[in-house]
């Protein structure tokens, strides 16, 4: 399991569809970006689940 190299505020964009937290489908405001060797991943989460994400290697 990764924890996140970096967590920052989800800035909404024009015309950008809404965005959910991937744990709990509550709206997302926080992107949590992850280190997984040979590519990044950047997953969505409401400001409550961010602080416990984590990523595994198989999921990804």
């Amino acid at each position: 399991m990764q924890k996140p190299i970096e967590i920052r505020p989800l800035k909404p964009k024009r015309n950008m569809i809404r965005q959910y937290c991937e744990e709990c489908e509550e709206e997302a405001t926080k992107e949590a970006v992850f280190d997984l060797e040979n590519f990044v991943a950047v997953r969505r989460f409401c400001g409550r689940c961010v602080e416990t994400a984590k990523v595994d290697f198989a999921e990804a």
